[in-house]
């Protein structure tokens, strides 16, 4: 096979062939990923780990990538076995629009979203995580995602009623770990 798709045995065999440093990788890679037709294909390349780093551009190769600073990063699990009625769905979509509405998508206070089709919790959801607090809310419906929103996200005090687990603590009832803000 792989005379067949014409691969190089090593980077340096690419560079010195090549002074166009990886462009003979990239075109035997090109060839490997047009010779994969069937699932055997597959099970032959799995077998051979020099074979898929052809296709991993190497770190120093490439350009970082580049992303705005944001304050906080709200991740929301989207998954069905802690709200099987799929509410982290909408809790995730409604969140855009309300820190749209705060002005928290954009500059210093950003705040970054994601979603997660598991968080590891399944039960109690839906279920939002607050860093770099490490706080993590359970039962958000709309009304309290609104709060989450307005007092945690923009004003930087947990809502602390919602609040079930916080990183750096050992058990659910102890108190907030020191530096996380609590609305006096």
């Amino acid at each position: 096979m792989y005379r067949e798709i014409g691969l190089l045995s090593s980077p340096v065999q690419a560079k010195n062939e090549k002074n166009d440093s990886w462009t003979a990788w990239e075109t035997a890679a090109d060839s490997f990923d047009d010779a994969l037709s069937s699932p055997r294909d597959l099970d032959a390349v799995q077998t051979r780990p020099a074979l898929i780093a052809l296709t991993v551009p190497r770190v120093s190769d490439t350009a970082k990538p580049e992303m705005e600073s944001y304050s906080r990063h709200a991740i929301v699990c989207t998954g069905r076995f802690c709200s099987p009625q799929g509410g982290g769905r909408a809790i995730y979509a409604r969140l855009a629009q309300m820190l749209d509405r705060e002005d928290l998508l954009f500059g210093p206070a950003r705040v970054k979203r994601s979603e997660a089709p598991c968080l590891g919790v399944c039960a109690g959801g839906p279920v939002v995580a607050v860093y770099p607090e490490g706080v993590w809310y359970h039962s958000v419906d709309i009304p309290m995602l609104d709060r989450i929103v307005c007092e945690h996200l923009r004003d930087g005090h947990p809502v602390l009623d919602r609040v079930f687990h916080q990183l750096g603590t050992t058990r659910p009832n102890e108190p907030l770990a020191k530096g996380v803000k609590t609305k006096q």
